[in-house]
């Protein structure tokens, strides 16, 4: 039998993964682990398997006749579409109703990929017009709502004649956007000096140029604790501003959850309505899920179940958002015997928890509840409840598309890591329906 330092050192002359490797082998990923840390080693008729596949991939290699497999890159590889750009069906859920078809209109700033748009549309509305400065997020908005205007890429320096002349033909009902929130909140430093937080006057300043009935800005609900330089509470500003610029304004704190979004995700919508129009106040409707609501909290298996089973390093070969980052064996180790809802750092044998982090890291999900919050870092298996219920790995992407209730036919731009953080980031289609349509109600 050879060391395991011998089968690790031929293992990686071949170019293989040990994932990959032991499934060649027709092993499981931890019999070649033991093996190769000389910690354990196999029973013949696995020891017999291992050195087959080993033979017939050096061979393989020496012939040429070997390709080592591609692995999934973070980095590297761009987001292949989820449905060709030249499809019919697609194409045709994508079309934007032109001005004068009767259905109200929206506008969205800071919009990244979309998702506050998608839950406008889903709920009857045009979508006319956005702003993003992010060239991912643009190119993803472009894909996938085609007949809208891009009024320009930074808030800051909109040129006011020329969204004056693009929408010179259409009234904007809603003009809808959510500031970066990073200064607000708990994944960044909560920084109040942050330039970032003082981005809503750029909102109110679009505002006052096209005049919508209907103002939403969405945000994390930390934004409620936050103060200002001068000490005063940052929420009243924006209230103080919005006032001051003819909007009536009604604060109102949601957890996505409770609206069929299968997530626990906090945000804030402050929805305002122009003094001089027709609109009442406005306010975020009852829940409809959950205690109090007429339906169940969907669940993290109610988003998923459908979805391929993967391991680490694995990917569905008819799904090219649904493949899963491969993991180090030692992690996994750690994780393999955790129970759902529980951490690596709640195992017993301190040599099987990570050196460092909270209980709150290298944490599973649990199926039959909605998932936590997420965020820009799903793909990353130590970050916070990011593990999957039951197979040993983070969160792919379609998985965290689905947790955000993006429809399988939206279309992602970018390489993985933008992908990610778009999807992070974005406002849930489904939440922002359930706005959109109480104020579509209003607008009559």
């Amino acid at each position: 039998m050879i060391s395991g330092q011998d089968l690790r050192s031929r293992r990686l002359d071949v170019g293989i993964s040990q994932f990959q490797f032991a499934r060649q082998a027709g092993v499981s990923s931890a019999v070649v682990s033991a093996w190769e840390l000389d910690k354990a080693y196999p029973k013949p008729p696995a020891e017999r398997a291992v050195l087959t596949a080993l033979s017939a991939l050096e061979a393989a290699k020496r012939e040429g006749t070997y390709a080592a497999p591609r692995k999934r890159s973070s980095g590297s590889t761009r987001a292949r579409r989820v449905t060709p750009v030249n499809d019919p069906a697609s194409v045709a859920r994508r079309a934007v109703a032109g001005a004068g078809s009767g259905d109200p209109t929206v506008l969205t700033a800071f919009s990244g990929c979309g998702g506050m748009a998608e839950g406008f549309r889903m709920a009857g509305f045009s979508v006319e017009g956005y702003i993003e400065v992010v060239p991912e997020a643009r190119a993803t908005f472009d894909r996938n709502f085609p007949g809208a205007r891009c009024l320009g890429e930074d808030i800051r320096a909109i040129d006011e004649a020329r969204v004056k002349d693009l929408l010179a033909q259409v009234d904007i009902d809603v003009l809808a956007g959510g500031p970066p929130c990073q200064g607000f909140s708990l994944a960044g430093r909560r920084d109040r000096d942050d330039p970032r937080n003082h981005l809503f006057r750029n909102l109110l300043q679009l505002a006052e140029l096209v005049k919508p009935k209907v103002l939403v800005m969405e945000n994390v609900r930390l934004l409620l604790s936050m103060k200002d330089p001068d000490g005063g509470m940052v929420v009243d500003r924006i209230l103080g501003e919005m006032a001051a610029c003819g909007y009536d304004a009604s604060v109102n704190t949601v957890n996505a959850q409770d609206y069929g979004v299968p997530q626990f995700r906090e945000r804030v919508f402050i929805v305002a309505t122009r003094r001089d129009s027709s609109i009442g106040p406005l306010r975020f409707p009852p829940k409809t899920h959950g205690v109090n609501g007429v339906a169940p909290l969907r669940t993290f298996r109610d988003a998923t179940v459908d979805l391929a089973p993967l391991e680490s390093g694995q990917a569905c070969e008819t799904d090219p958002l649904h493949w899963a980052v491969e993991h180090p064996e030692h992690v996994l180790r750690w994780l393999r015997d955790v129970p759902e809802g529980m951490s690596a750092h709640d195992n017993e044998d301190p040599a099987m928890r990570p050196s460092s982090g909270y209980n709150t890291t290298y944490k599973r999900l649990r199926w039959d509840e909605p998932a936590s919050t997420v965020g820009t870092t799903f793909g990353m298996i130590s970050a916070s409840r990011n593990v999957h219920p039951k197979h040993t790995r983070s969160l792919t992407v379609r998985e965290a598309a689905r947790l955000q209730t993006f429809p399988d036919d939206y279309v992602f731009e970018g390489k993985w890591g933008a992908v990610r953080t778009m999807i992070g980031n974005a406002v849930p289609p489904q939440l922002a329906s359930v706005l959109a349509g109480e104020i579509k109600k209003a607008l009559g």
